[in-house]
């Protein structure tokens, strides 16, 4: 399992396996909210996911409690290959109504066989991490890639990957 190094130099332990620090939500009075990617499980089938946690919430959760977030990229069905996701994800200040936040930008194939787009967000209010599912007015992607050249967003290079079973 992974071990994150913090600001004061005493080490995190984390519930991850192939821990890689993306970035860092700001907080006012606690640790930052970690962006990390890594799996929950050694030798399982299990993909690379997003995990979001604060040091100062106490140790992650195992595997099956801890929440965890799609990683980007293109994923398609293990059993016949066919496409049925992809997304581009950014954090930090990238959408101006969020800024502190890490964003996705989804199209995902639905039971109707239409593809559908949808925004998901993650945000530090108040020392708290909020989740955010955009119904109407979604913010677009341009918005992100202008503040990625202004060096105030970051984005999450994607990876291409089979569903989990």
């Amino acid at each position: 399992m992974g071990n994150l190094t913090l600001p004061d130099g005493s080490k995190f332990k984390t519930t991850l396996y192939n821990l890689k620090l993306l970035g860092a939500l700001k907080t006012e009075h606690k640790l930052p909210y970690y962006i990390l990617s890594g799996v929950g499980c050694q030798e399982c089938d299990a993909n690379r996911s997003i995990y979001i946690h604060s040091p100062s919430d106490g140790p992650m959760k195992n595997e099956g409690e801890q929440r965890r977030f799609l990683y980007p990229g293109k994923e398609t069905n293990y059993e016949d290959g066919t496409l049925w996701y992809e997304a581009r994800t950014f954090f930090g200040e990238c959408i101006t109504a969020h800024p502190n936040s890490v964003v996705w930008f989804e199209r995902s194939l639905g039971d109707d066989k239409q593809w559908h787009e949808d925004v998901f967000l993650v945000e530090v209010k108040g020392d708290r991490l909020l989740t955010d599912r955009f119904q109407r007015e979604l913010p677009k992607v341009g918005e992100a890639e202008t503040a990625v050249r202004t060096g105030h967003c970051h984005e999450v290079p994607g990876i291409n990957r089979p569903s989990e079973p």
